[in-house]
């Protein structure tokens, strides 16, 4: 649940038509057009539960042990990875100044890979935690009438299958 904008995001479970909340105190943040940025996507991985969160932060928290309405785990006590900071340093050929860690995904050698929405890119996190970039998806063409002839993709799906990366964007539903 991203919250309100006021750090009261938070992960739940429902168990048995009951809802408890697993993790809570998430950032929640209002974002400069109105929206609210907080925790979204989420990937159970090598008995991690990953989370994406606001800020480009890569939330990791062990929850092999929790049970339906057991006290809750505080946002700010797990560990987190500064996913932001690596992806508005990076120099992309097409900079966006501006960073939405969006979807992830995991594949078997144990990485883990990302789409940003923001920066219109893919990124890697190995096994060990190491960042790179996979792919920066170019400028598409603008399939509506008005505005810009060419438009950032916003890749914002991502699945891992048979050794490939399949990629959707915002461009009217297609995908790489």
């Amino acid at each position: 649940e991203m919250g309100g904008g006021k750090n009261d995001g938070k992960i739940s479970v429902i168990s048995n038509g009951t809802k408890y909340d697993v993790i809570t105190g998430f950032e929640s943040i209002i974002i400069g057009n109105g929206e609210i940025e907080g925790p979204t996507h989420l990937l159970f991985h090598q008995g991690k539960l990953f989370i994406l969160g606001a800020k480009g932060k890569l939330y990791k928290a062990d929850v092999s042990h929790f049970r339906a309405g057991d006290a809750p785990l505080i946002a700010s006590s797990l560990p987190f990875e500064d996913i932001g900071s690596f992806v508005l340093a990076y120099p992309f050929a097409v900079p966006t100044g501006e960073t939405h860690p969006y979807n992830l995904v995991a594949a078997p050698d144990g990485s883990t890979y990302m789409t940003d929405a923001a920066a219109n890119a893919v990124l890697k996190r190995s096994k060990t935690g190491k960042l790179s970039v996979v792919a920066q998806l170019p400028l598409v063409a603008n399939p509506l009438p008005f505005g810009p002839p060419m438009i950032h993709p916003v890749p914002t799906g991502i699945i891992y299958e048979k050794g490939n990366l399949k990629i959707e964007y915002d461009k009217l539903g297609e995908a790489l």
